[in-house]
């Protein structure tokens, strides 16, 4: 029962990982926008397919054929509200 628990919290520190890696990929776009430095460039095509699949989705979602300007920094600070949001609620279920 011990390995089961600890494959479970193995798991879950993955997913903490990974919403790790998808804001900072949001934080660098959002920095590329205000800031076009080689070197953010360099780090959002990166994760250009990352950003751009979950504007893909969440366009699909909320019904608006393409997100501009504005409201693509709009969409991605509220993205990385929720990928906040997420990681807190799963460092407290996870130690």
């Amino acid at each position: 029962m011990d390995i089961m628990v600890n494959l479970f919290v193995g798991v879950l520190h993955l997913i903490v990982v990974a919403i790790d890696v998808v804001a900072f990929f949001f934080i660098v776009r959002l920095l590329v926008t205000r800031w076009p430095i080689a070197w953010l460039k360099a780090l959002d095509g990166a994760g250009a397919p990352v950003v751009d699949g979950l504007y893909e989705t969440l366009g699909k979602r909320v019904g608006v054929a393409s997100f501009h300007g504005a409201s693509k920094a709009l969409i991605a600070m509220l993205v990385l509200l929720a990928l906040g949001e997420i990681r807190m609620a799963l460092t407290v279920v996870v130690p």
